[in-house]
Formats: C-alpha cells, structure tokens, sequence
C-alpha cells in the first residue's frame, strides 16, 4: 500500500512520540507570552529640591493627583536669567520664611517656582496641598514665575521649563490628562500672575491634553 506523505508524517509523529515516552522524555510546559513592561517615564525638568535650596518648614497635607494648574507670579523684583543658583536659593528661603512667619502658613507656598534661568525649584512638590489659591489648594498645585508678572515677561527658557514641568506632572500621574489651566486672578480679585503672563497661559497646556 502506498502511503501519502500526510499519512507517512501523522504516523511518523505518533511512532516519535511512543518512542519518548518510552525513554522517559517529557514535553516542556508552555510558556504563556511576557506582557512587555513599559519603561519608566524620565522627567524632563531636573527639579532642584527643597533640601537642596534649604527648606525648612512642612510640605502640607497630601492630596494625590489634582485637576488644575494655577499659575502665579512673584511680587518680589525678578532674578536676571544669568546668575547664580545660589542667588535663586537665597531668594527661594526669603520667601519661604515670609510664608512661614508673616503670613502663618505651615510653609513654602507654591507647588514650584520657575526662575528665568529656567532653573525649577520644588516648594510643596507634587501630591502636597499648597497655600497658593484660596479653595483651590486641595485640587491644585502653583506654579509661580519668579518675576513681577505685570512689568517683565518669562524668559523663553522659563516659559519652556514651565510648559515640560506640566508634561511631566501629566506623564508621571501627578496630574490628570484633562487638566484646567488658570491664573491667580481667575480665583480671587488679584492681578496675579500679572497682565504680561496671564493672557498666554493657556499655551502651557500639554499638546495631547
């Protein structure tokens, strides 16, 4: 009788597979697939820490991740953009101490603060209720420009720095993807963060947001 080769390979397959068992062999187990593992998000901004500019009060209450984003300025005379980060420290404490003892809150009160070197620093951080918005603090971080917002404008380097910091609280989940951005005027009867930044804060917004 004349085999077809599907017959001759059935049969051969079922001959091979007595012939291991006999001598002991067994199949390995299947494998389910890997599901690939997403890698972690690298920040954009390299935030200066409050130890590292030297913080010395609370960080306020955590809050998770918030819906909005107030933006703020300084009313302190603005840093130029070329100096030194021990400048930006120093001023960074002066605030923190007016905070503190003149207006009795628990510490430093915006979220961050951009200078116009484009240096960021960390005040309450990310998740931390701030003290920067009446009725907005326990949804919201601050970000306030360090420069008087309604006689100087942010330096290309901090407008940039402000828009990635926003990305990236976007992209590490300290923020959510539908986010809203305003200004400290659109909360309470203040010029802040000044009539040469507020008009243009909306173009902070993330480009998938």
């Amino acid at each position: 009788m004349k085999l077809s080769p599907l017959s001759f390979s059935a049969g051969t397959a079922v001959f091979m597979t007595a012939v291991l068992a006999t001598v002991g062999f067994t199949a390995p187990p299947r494998v389910a697939p890997v599901e690939p593992v997403a890698a972690p998000v690298e920040p954009q901004v390299d935030v200066i820490e409050r130890g590292d500019w030297g913080a010395t009060a609370g960080r306020g209450t955590f809050i998770g991740s918030v819906d909005d984003v107030i933006i703020h300025h300084f009313w302190r005379p603005n840093l130029p953009s070329v100096v030194a980060p021990e400048r930006e420290a120093a001023l960074m404490r002066a605030v923190e101490k007016t905070h503190v003892e003149d207006n009795q809150w628990s510490g430093f009160g915006y979220s961050f603060v951009v200078f116009q070197s484009g240096r960021v620093y960390e005040g309450r951080g990310w998740g931390r209720e701030g003290a920067h918005t009446v009725g907005m603090n326990d949804r919201s971080i601050g970000i306030a420009f360090a420069i008087d917002g309604d006689k100087h404008v942010p330096t290309p380097e901090a407008w940039a720095a402000a828009k990635d910091l926003i990305e990236d609280g976007v992209a590490l989940g300290h923020i959510e993807p539908d986010l809203e951005i305003s200004g400290h005027r659109d909360h309470a009867a203040k010029s802040c963060p000044g009539e040469r930044i507020a008009p243009h804060i909306q173009s902070l917004r993330p480009i998938n947001a």
